[in-house]
């Protein structure tokens, strides 16, 4: 496996580069990622730009975007980067004009079946999540973890509260 490159060190090396092109090729290391590690990390990216802190759907687009191309680079390049920090990672490599470069170098067919692949796994999230069908059943299964999680004893007293008080209305 290529040693990582510190980022920082990359940016100086691509500014000090007389043919930019060639400077960025010795970075893409790698050049096919298997279709199954393109779905598994598309769900991921689903997933974690698809949701509030609540679990209700909130979806975060430029997150996507961010993590789209954060997962390239990680994915074809041995550029050390750092996931806590992917937000400044992203504005150091755009701001010197590197982003959209060093994606070039990578295979275009590769971009396009991830691109194809989250694209999928975002239309299915959207059917499954958002329409209606799929927002009955979500709120469906929330009411059946909460049942599923009272204790019977607790369900027996609201039971017997909500005939005792039932009764007394009838009266």
């Amino acid at each position: 496996m290529e040693s990582k490159i510190n980022l920082n060190e990359f940016v100086e090396g691509y500014e000090k580069a007389k043919t930019k092109s060639s400077y960025l090729k010795k970075f893409v290391v790698n050049n096919y990622v298997p279709y199954g590690e393109k779905v598994f990390l598309s769900n991921k990216i689903v997933e974690s730009t698809s949701y509030d802190e609540r679990k209700n759907v909130r979806i975060d687009s430029p997150s996507r975007y961010l993590l789209f191309v954060y997962t390239l680079l990680k994915s074809y390049t041995n550029l050390d980067l750092d996931a806590s920090k992917m937000t400044e990672c992203f504005d150091l490599l755009n701001k010197n004009g590197i982003v959209d470069e060093l994606i070039k170098e990578i295979p275009e067919n590769e971009i396009n079946e991830f691109n194809k692949v989250l694209s999928m796994v975002y239309e299915d999230f959207m059917t499954n999540h958002y329409e209606i069908h799929g927002f009955i059943e979500n709120i469906i299964e929330k009411i059946s973890n909460v049942i599923d999680g009272t204790s019977p004893q607790l369900l027996d007293e609201l039971r017997g509260y909500l005939y005792a008080n039932g009764e007394k209305r009838n009266e």
